[in-house]
């Protein structure tokens, strides 16, 4: 009853649709490809609300290091090494370059954004396009039903309203004809228009990465140079640990016993020396009685003084 006395006034429909909007036209033909427009335009606002907030966030991380290269490199004057001062020099340069390069691409991120932007304006035009086919066809509606209900009106309302009708029905024809062929358009096109933006999105990346990985890369030779005091400092304390256990406590543990041939060797090695310090002993025995008894040996001389006095 409430639709009904709005539809008769112009003024009240006017203020209904200001309010709520236009009623989309039911049994539509044309609903499929107003959803996928829908999901293409889903699309492009996901993507650049993502692309906004990763550009944020890298000119955000470029901003993380700068008291630290300050610092570290400040600290590193007062180092003797200048291979070492060298070396902390290259890195903290291959950090600050990170924001140069973040920089020198982000005129490819300002393309994406903007031609994300106007395919978005293209499909807000298009929606309103959409509502004014709506608009148009429930126009057409009203006076479809209208003028079926004026027969028994009087003639000059039946010609004015007929007239209306007409304005109406040409109207939707020409809003539905225009507005189908734009549709249509952005749709056949939807791949190739986000294959352009996807590639300069790629090109960003390729950019980017690509230049900060290669500076980066020819830096892990500084890098096993800034490790090797580190390694050397360990090698040292592995090697006095070893020194250390070498050692060992006072009673240290039995010997392993020497090989069957070797102690064969080492007793007959003995039993020589045994052989001859008996043989040096016998003879100073004889020395020593033929003294005593005033008798010669052989050798010695009858003249010479004893030892034994």
């Amino acid at each position: 009853m409430m639709n009904k006395l709005f539809d008769k006034s112009s003024k009240l429909r006017n203020l209904k649709e200001s309010v709520v909007g236009v009623e989309k036209m039911k049994d539509d033909p044309f609903s499929s490809d107003r959803i996928e427009l829908e999901e293409y335009e889903k699309v492009i606002r996901v993507m650049k609300s993502t692309v906004g907030k990763y550009s944020a966030c890298l000119s955000e991380l470029n901003q993380v290091h700068l008291e630290m290269t300050r610092t570290v490199k400040k600290f590193y004057e007062l180092s003797d090494n200048i291979t070492e001062r060298r070396n902390i020099d290259t890195f903290m340069e291959g950090i600050r370059s990170i924001t140069d390069q973040f920089e020198s691409g982000n005129e490819t991120l300002t393309k994406v954004t903007t031609r994300l932007d106007q395919l978005l304006l293209m499909h807000n035009g298009l929606g309103d396009r959409l509502r004014d086919r709506d608009k148009a066809y429930a126009m057409k509606v009203h006076y479809d039903e209208k003028v079926a209900s004026m027969k028994d009106n009087a003639a000059d309302k039946i010609e004015r309203n007929t007239k209306k009708h007409q304005e109406a029905v040409a109207e939707y024809e020409k809003t539905e004809e225009s507005v189908i062929r734009e549709c249509r358009d952005a749709l056949n096109t939807k791949f190739k228009d986000l294959d352009q933006i996807m590639g300069l999105y790629m090109k960003f990346y390729i950019d980017y990465y690509g230049n900060i990985g290669s500076r980066f890369s020819a830096m892990s030779n500084i890098s096993d140079q800034l490790m090797v005091s580190d390694r050397r400092v360990r090698e040292e304390e592995v090697k006095e640990d070893n020194d250390d256990s070498c050692a060992g406590p006072t009673n240290a543990a039995p010997t392993i016993s020497a090989a069957p041939a070797v102690l064969a060797s080492r007793n007959q090695v003995e039993e020589k020396r045994q052989e001859l310090f008996n043989s040096k002993d016998d003879n100073l025995k004889n020395l020593l009685g033929a003294r005593l008894g005033g008798g010669k040996s052989a050798g010695v001389n009858d003249d010479s003084d004893s030892d034994l006095e």
